[in-house]
């Protein structure tokens, strides 16, 4: 069990949606341009991958927003999750995890001590009153979960994290979702997935999770997070930009958290060469591309990277 599962309070809104007590075996990555579905059996030896796919979606089935409901043509969505759970030989699941992009939710990290309540209740009202000002939506309409370090943590002094998304954007989600007769049985953003693979990696990482008009930023040390940035298409009209994003927050890490990453590792959902080579020659770091999940279909395997890596909470 990872550090994210054994500490979203038992008492929170989210609890059911962040911490499913049995593992579902199917976890649908939602990305703007199509459905990601990995079968996956957890067993005492690790994950067994089982079967995997992804689907185009058509343009407009979809519209990523932080603040309205994101399905669009619910149809099509489900039409799309249909074809996948056959593909996938999956027609008779009724449980998934659901990993949604980055760009419509938010991780927030707070002062532990900000966030620290006498109870998982109190948690999350001190999580909720930190975003008051933060947040385009009105705070008592987010769905929120909130994670703290363990004592002595290897990170430090390490903030506690907060992941919110916008009650309207998370249930168009689970509506569509149960049209296809699949109930959303844990829900997590891109980044907090792809950490699961991370929990036991030495050292400090600069996780940079890129898609089609969206990238994250996630510091981390032993798998925890010191630093998190989402950034959208306005902010980055080029790898260029993105570029220049790494490379400052790369300096800041080492000048103001005294955090220089030891390498980048880098999961560019959108599977273009470029990005890895202007990032390996701009940064004085190792930059690794993040694979995709072994059995994926060629070419497709990045686009699971995060549905696969939701697993491994549960391994």
């Amino acid at each position: 069990m990872s550090r994210f599962e054994r500490l979203w309070p038992s008492g929170s809104t989210l609890h059911r949606l962040f911490v499913a007590p049995d593992p579902p075996e199917l976890a649908l990555e939602v990305r703007e341009e199509s459905l990601g579905l990995v079968r996956a059996r957890v067993e005492a030896g690790g994950v067994r991958l089982q079967s995997a796919a992804v689907l185009g979606l058509a343009p407009g089935t979809l519209r990523l927003s932080l603040t309205e409901p994101n399905v669009v043509d619910v149809p099509a969505f489900t039409a799309g999750l249909g074809a996948l759970l056959a593909r996938c030989g999956a027609e008779g699941a009724d449980r998934a995890c659901l990993v949604l992009p980055d760009v419509v939710g938010r991780l927030r990290l707070f002062p532990d001590a900000e966030l620290r309540g006498s109870s998982p209740a109190q948690t999350l009202e001190m999580a909720r009153f930190r975003l008051k000002k933060a947040l385009p939506y009105d705070v008592r309409e987010a769905r929120l979960a909130v994670a703290l370090p363990l004592a002595g943590h290897a990170a430090g002094h390490a903030d506690g994290v907060v992941a919110v998304i916008a009650r309207t954007v998370l249930e168009s989600y689970e509506a569509a979702c149960a049209a296809s007769g699949l109930w959303a049985g844990r829900v997590e953003l891109s980044s907090v997935a792809l950490t699961r693979g991370l929990a036991r990696q030495p050292g400090t990482l600069l996780l940079v999770n890129r898609d089609h008009g969206w990238a994250s930023l996630l510091l981390l040390r032993q798998g925890w997070p010191l630093l998190a940035r989402t950034l959208d298409r306005e902010a980055l009209p080029d790898d260029a930009a993105l570029v220049r994003e790494v490379r400052t927050t790369c300096t800041f890490a080492g000048e103001r958290l005294q955090a220089t990453p030891d390498a980048v590792l880098l999961r560019d959902a959108t599977d273009e060469p470029a990005l890895a080579l202007a990032l390996g020659a701009a940064l004085a770091l190792r930059v690794e591309a993040m694979a995709g999940p072994d059995g994926a279909p060629p070419g497709q395997g990045r686009g699971l990277a995060a549905a696969r890596a939701s697993f491994e909470g549960a391994a």
